[in-house]
């Protein structure tokens, strides 16, 4: 078994192959609405659906192109403004846009944001790999092989399934190895009152 690794070119126009494919595929299919609003999104001149929050706020996802566009980032301000159109402008907030007090709150929020970083780090665990003894970043503390040995080790085990052409416990081939064949058990010699022996034989249930 081989794993071809393509061009991050290849596997882009792959990847949105793929979606603009499911995206019609759920636009003309009898699929759920929230797979209808994705594909509706994902098309060509189509539109995004506003999501309903707690009391009667809208949540609405930016998308990845934009977001890359105006260099935005998780944990920016922004600021929202009608204009006289009745068009929603969204920016980026400055400090000229923020009273003094949710300045002192913005500060605040930036410290506690710094402060919870190393924590997210934390949720990996750095711990030697069992098999090759190398130093690597385990997402959970249970874990004993790196990624690398662990797809060998679930290669290896498929492997042996294969040649077995069973289960993965061999009891039950051994069990069935001993049990008589399904149908009859061994006959018996049964002594008849003429003198003479019959064979009986008594089925399986």
């Amino acid at each position: 078994m081989a794993i071809a690794i393509e061009p991050l070119e290849v596997l882009s126009e792959r990847w949105v192959d793929h979606s603009e494919r499911a995206a019609r595929e759920f636009l003309l299919g009898d699929y759920p609405h929230e797979r209808v609003s994705w594909a509706l999104a994902c098309v060509l001149g189509g539109a995004y659906t506003l999501t309903r929050r707690a009391g009667r706020a809208l949540s609405l996802t930016v998308p990845g192109n934009v977001r890359n566009r105006l260099g935005w980032n998780p944990g920016d301000r922004v600021v929202l403004s009608v204009t006289e159109r009745g068009a929603l402008e969204v920016r980026l907030a400055t400090e000229d846009d923020l009273s003094p007090i949710a300045r002192v709150g913005a500060a605040r929020a930036d410290w506690l944001l710094a402060q919870q970083r190393p924590v997210l780090m934390l949720k990996h665990f750095e711990k030697h790999c069992e098999q090759c003894s190398k130093l690597y970043c385990a997402r959970r503390t249970n874990q004993r092989f790196c990624p690398t040995c662990g797809l060998l080790r679930q290669r290896q085990r498929w492997r042996a399934y294969w040649q077995r052409k069973g289960k993965l416990t061999p009891s039950y081939q051994t069990r069935l190895k001993g049990r008589p064949q399904r149908g009859f058990r061994p006959q018996t010699i049964v002594a008849s009152p003429a003198g003479r022996t019959m064979a009986k034989s008594t089925p399986v249930l």
